[in-house]
C-alpha cells in the first residue's frame, strides 16, 4: 500500500538544504517539538512511502518490567499517561502509547534486561486489519546496526517511490529515528518523536479500499501505529508502536508469562526461566495464573510421544491421545519455602525432568533423605541429575557421600522415568527414544549451608577423582539470582 502527500514533488537541491538545517539544530531541554514537526513538514510535500497492512491474527510480544507479578491486565498493557515520565522513541513525556514486537524474545533486548530482573511477557493478536506507517528500513540502517538481515522488506521495495528525492527523505527520516540514545538522555528523542508524529498524521491512500478496514477507526485517515526496526536486536525483527483506541478496539491479550532473567550474554542470547504463565482472564480484568509452568503428567509404567506440530510439543499417550499439560500442583505446607529450593526446581527449564527422593547414608550409620532430578536432554542426547541438600547437621559428608552412591542413583531413576519418544511429524516413526540418553557424568549440588572455599575444593577433587563433573550451587549462587 502506497501513503503519500503528493502535491508538486521538491527539487533534490531544495530537499538537501532542509535536511542540512534539520541536522544543524541541538535537541536540548528548550528544543520544541512542535517547533521540529513544522520543519518536518517541509519535507514532505510530494513524499511517497510504501508501508504494510497488518492481517488479523498477527501476534505481537510486549514486555513490561515487574519486580513482582502483576495481578492485573492493566499491568501489562500501555501505562497510564500520568505514569510516563520521559520521552521516549515515538511518545512524549506524559502520552502513552502501546510498544510491543513480533519477535518474542525483542522485548528483552529493547528493555536491556539485567540477571535477575523479572518482565511479564504478554503476547497479543490483531483482531482486525490495521494499516501501519513505517520508518527505519533503509540498508544504511541494517548496515549500521549490522544487521544479519540482507533484504529490506517485501512492501518497501518498490521503484515507484525510489527517486533520488523520495529515497534522500526516506533516508534521513530512518537515520534520525533509529539513532541509539543512552539513559537520561531522552532530549534525543524529540527528533524521533517528532517523525513519529508526522508519520501517524492524516494520509491519503492509493491502491487500497478501505473498505476492508475498521470504519469508525480509519474515518479520519489515520494509521494505527509505525512498524520499525528492533534496534536493540540490530534491527533483526521487527517492533510496532500503537495508538491506545487502537490497542482498545482491534488488539487482543491472549497469554502472559512472568519470567526471571538468569544470563545475559553478549551474542544477543538471554538465559531465562518461565516462572508462571496465565492464559485466561477474568471480566474485571484479573490475570489468572496457574501457580507455575504447565507439563506433562506421566503415570508410573507409561510413556508418551511427542509430535512438534505448528511450531509446539503436542504429546500422545501409548492410545495415541493427546496428552494435556496439566498445571503445577503445590501440595499444602505450613513450612516455609527456600529460594534455592525453588530454584532447583525451577532451573533448566527446557529439559524433561524427573524428582525422586533418595537416602544419603553416611559413616556413622545416620541416614538423610534429599530430593534429586534426573535431567534428560533431548538435544545433546544425554542425561545428568541434580541434588537439594537442605541445611541439617554433616551436609558437607552428605555431599562427599553422593560421589559414590551416584551411579546407582543415576540408574534407578533412569529405569523408572517414563519413557518418552520423539516421532516424525508425518509418519509418526520413532526417531529418538528417551532409553538411547547417556550419562554424561555430570552432577548438579544445591546446598543450603554454606562451605568453605577448601571444603569445596576438596569435593571438586572427590568427584573429579570419580571421574564426575560438578557444578555447586550454594548461597553465593542463590546470591546472584535473586539478589
Amino acid at each position: 500500500m502506497t501513503l503519500h502527500n503528493r502535491p508538486k514533488a521538491q527539487s533534490l537541491q531544495e530537499v538537501q538544504q532542509r535536511i542540512a538545517e534539520l541536522k544543524r539544530l541541538t535537541l536540548d531541554a528548550d528544543t520544541d517539538i512542535d517547533f521540529l514537526k513544522e520543519r518536518l513538514s517541509l519535507l514532505l510535500t510530494g513524499f511517497q512511502i510504501r508501508t504494510p497492512i497488518l492481517e488479523r491474527g498477527l501476534e505481537l510480544y510486549r514486555g513490561v518490567l515487574w519486580n513482582d507479578k502483576p495481578s492485573t491486565v492493566s499491568q501489562l498493557t500501555y501505562p497510564r499517561r500520568s505514569a510516563v515520565k520521559f520521552h521516549q522513541r515515538v511518545n512524549r513525556a506524559g502520552e502513552s502509547r502501546f510498544y510491543c514486537s513480533v519477535v518474542r524474545s525483542a522485548p528483552f533486548f529493547e528493555l536491556r534486561m539485567s540477571p535477575g530482573q523479572h518482565v511479564a511477557l504478554s503476547k497479543w493478536r490483531l483482531r482486525e486489519k490495521l494499516v501501519v506507517n513505517n520508518v527505519g528500513y533503509t540498508n544504511d540502517v541494517f548496515a549500521r546496526l549490522k544487521s544479519t538481515r540482507t533484504d529490506l522488506p517485501s512492501w518497501r521495495t518498490d521503484s515507484s517511490v525510489e527517486d533520488p528525492v523520495n529515497a534522500l527523505i526516506m533516508q534521513f527520516f530512518s537515520e534520525q529515528f533509529s539513532q541509539d540514545v543512552l539513559v537520561n538522555s531522552d532530549n534525543i528523542y524529540k527528533m524521533s518523536i517528532a517523525i513519529a508524529e508526522r508519520h501517524f498524521g492524516n494520509i491519503k491512500i492509493d491502491q487500497y479500499t478501505t473498505t476492508e478496514l475498521p470504519s469508525d477507526l480509519f474515518s479520519d485517515r489515520r494509521v494505527a501505529g509505525l512498524i520499525y526496526p528492533a534496534l536493540a536486536m540490530r534491527a533483526n525483527g521487527d517492533n510496532l508502536v500503537f495508538l491506545p483506541e487502537f490497542v482498545d478496539r482491534c488488539i487482543e491479550l491472549v497469554s502472559v508469562e512472568y519470567i526471571r532473567v538468569d544470563a545475559v550474554s553478549g551474542d544477543l542470547k538471554y538465559d531465562i526461566t518461565t516462572l508462571d504463565l496465565a492464559d485466561t482472564f477474568t471480566n474485571d480484568g484479573l490475570i489468572e495464573w496457574k501457580g507455575g509452568v504447565p507439563g506433562w503428567v506421566i503415570p508410573s509404567g507409561s510413556g508418551i510421544k511427542l509430535r512438534a506440530e505448528k511450531g509446539v510439543w503436542v504429546a500422545h499417550n501409548d492410545k495415541g491421545e493427546i496428552v494435556k499439560a496439566q498445571p503445577p500442583t503445590t501440595p499444602p505446607s505450613s513450612e516455609p519455602v527456600s529460594r534455592l529450593h525453588a530454584l532447583f526446581k525451577s532451573d533448566l527449564p527446557n529439559l524433561f525432568k524427573t524428582y525422586s527422593d533418595v537416602t544419603a547414608s553416611i559413616i556413622g550409620g545416620s541416614n538423610y533423605t534429599i530430593p534429586v532430578v534426573l535431567y534428560r536432554d533431548f538435544e545433546t542426547r544425554s542425561l545428568f541429575v541434580g541434588f537439594y541438600i537442605p541445611s541439617a547437621p554433616l551436609t558437607y559428608q552428605i555431599c562427599a557421600s553422593l560421589a559414590d552412591a551416584h551411579r546407582k542413583i543415576v540408574d534407578d531413576l533412569a529405569k523408572s522415568a517414563p519413557e518418552i519418544q520423539l516421532c516424525e511429524v508425518t509418519t509418526g516413526a520413532i526417531n529418538f527414544t528417551t532409553t538411547e540418553l547417556i550419562f554424561k557424568n555430570q552432577l548438579i549440588i544445591y546446598h543450603e549451608d554454606d562451605w568453605s572455599s577448601q571444603q569445596l575444593t576438596d569435593l571438586e577433587r572427590l568427584y573429579r577423582d570419580s571421574g564426575l563433573s560438578v557444578e555447586f550451587r550454594g548461597p553465593s549462587y542463590l546470591l546472584a539470582r535473586w539478589g
